[in-house]
């Protein structure tokens, strides 16, 4: 009897926490769109850089993580990169999210795989008694192209499987990204504007995941961002501001900072708006060594515990 209460007492958990990932990591995105949407896997970020900057992506360059964020933000990449994040939620779920970048004379593609595992939990019949246990997870496989297609303009498009699983019920779907990068000239009395960049995107477009009879349209959203970056005297620094307006909830606010006192280590920490629970105080440590970058990034949730986000990218030679 007491591995029974045991086991619904661990199911019930694992249920409360899926029910608190759509409103907590996902906040306030999905705040009001809880029961709405599906597939809110997909708002959960990539890369711990942007994450620590207060999940602020949308015109960071140069990041193999672009193709999550921004397509667009392909182009800026020289070389073929690799990056792997392992990301640790509350009661045992974590994902995983893995993406590759390869410059071609052409364009900038890249292919990106996104998996949330859930685990096993207890199933019971309608008396209550225990019938055996269901495995629970999503998946996301992406392609994404960038390219510049006017002088300081760059455009991106990506699309991506999604399936969701519970059980023996499962739904798959497309969706489509798509977004845009200008990187302004100095002009005028405005000097700075060579330091900038102002990206958009819009990602989820198109795809609904149907359970049964009801179709539910994935976590859909437009993110407008700007980007300061400049070598000063204590060394390269690096401003994102981020505005996120997701189909379903309210307007989302976001502000990030990053820091290299010296090349090898980076200091990054950021701010995202509207959280329900903890501060919304994102922070994160990153080393560079050689050809490869490691990054870690922490977020606060209050009683509930943290998230941590641990990644490793691979630079690799462009010949």
């Amino acid at each position: 009897m007491k591995r029974v209460k045991s086991s619904k007492v661990q199911t019930v958990k694992k249920l409360t926490i899926l029910t608190l990932l759509n409103v907590l990591t996902l906040s306030p995105l999905c705040a009001k769109s809880a029961g709405r949407t599906s597939g809110n896997f997909l708002s959960l970020g990539a890369g711990a850089r942007q994450i620590a900057m207060g999940e602020t992506g949308a015109a960071i360059s140069g990041d193999v993580h672009a193709s999550y964020w921004n397509p667009a933000g392909l182009v800026s990449i020289k070389s073929p990169e690799l990056a792997l994040m392992h990301h640790r939620h509350f009661a045992g779920i974590d994902s995983q999210y893995a993406t590759f970048t390869r410059p071609c004379s052409f364009g900038t593609p890249a292919v990106s795989l996104t998996r949330l595992n859930i685990g096993s939990m207890a199933s019971y019949n309608s008396a209550g008694a225990k019938t055996g246990t269901v495995e629970a997870g999503d998946w996301a496989l992406g392609l994404a192209f960038g390219k510049e297609i006017l002088k300081r303009f760059d455009a991106g498009l990506g699309i991506k499987w999604i399936r969701e699983t519970l059980g023996p019920v499962g739904a798959q779907t497309f969706a489509i990204d798509t977004g845009f990068v200008y990187r302004p000239s100095a002009a005028g009395h405005v000097p700075f504007l060579d330091k900038m960049r102002f990206g958009a995107s819009y990602a989820n477009a198109g795809g609904n995941l149907k359970f049964d009879s009801q179709r539910f349209p994935l976590p859909r959203m437009l993110r407008l961002g700007a980007v300061y970056e400049d070598k000063i005297k204590i060394g390269p620094t690096m401003v994102a501001l981020e505005s996120v307006w997701p189909q379903y909830g309210a307007q989302v606010f976001s502000a990030g900072a990053e820091w290299q006192p010296a090349g090898f280590l980076a200091v990054r920490a950021g701010y995202r708006g509207g959280q329900k629970f903890g501060s919304g105080l994102r922070l994160v440590c990153g080393l560079k060594l050689g050809n490869m970058a490691f990054d870690y990034a922490w977020a606060g949730f209050g009683d509930l515990g943290a998230s941590h986000r641990f990644g490793v990218r691979f630079i690799f030679s462009g010949d």
